[in-house]
């Protein structure tokens, strides 16, 4: 197959994919097109990362980010790490200085029933379990002493 029927070929692709009038106006080739003139206007390295975020933007896998040197990205996560660290201690003066809370208010007061809890009673003694109430030792030893 010569070079110009394989153009000829892959353009045939491109027109029936878009099937558009001649006298339609695209405007996505509009777009690409001023693009193009803009990018043309832009000194060598903007063109350079103009091209590249267009090939991205045109479906190309993002470069990827340069790998660090180990002991400077530890030492980026030590000064975070002491940042934050600040800001909770400056939180934790500001949150003194101000009104004072009872830590009692501050609980809440509802408690989760739990699994084995009978509704309207205080205290249950053992486990239930498919029907069938278990006691442990410590609970026969407490009905034992209340008789």
């Amino acid at each position: 197959m010569s070079r110009r029927n394989f153009q000829n070929k892959n353009q045939n692709k491109f027109q029936s994919k878009r099937k558009l009038d001649p006298d339609e106006f695209d405007l996505e080739k509009a777009r690409h097109e001023v693009f193009q003139l803009g990018i043309k206007g832009f000194s060598d390295k903007d063109k350079r990362t103009a091209k590249r975020e267009l090939a991205i933007r045109l479906g190309a896998k993002p470069k990827k980010p340069r790998g660090k040197n180990i002991q400077q990205h530890l030492q980026e996560i030590r000064e975070r790490k002491q940042k934050e660290r600040e800001q909770q201690q400056q939180q934790q003066q500001q949150n003194r200085s101000g009104k004072t809370k009872n830590r009692k208010s501050q609980k809440s007061t509802t408690r989760k029933k739990g699994l084995n809890e009978v509704r309207g009673m205080d205290y249950q003694l053992g486990k239930y379990r498919n029907g069938v109430q278990y006691l442990s030792r410590q609970d026969i030893e407490k009905i034992q002493k209340k008789k």
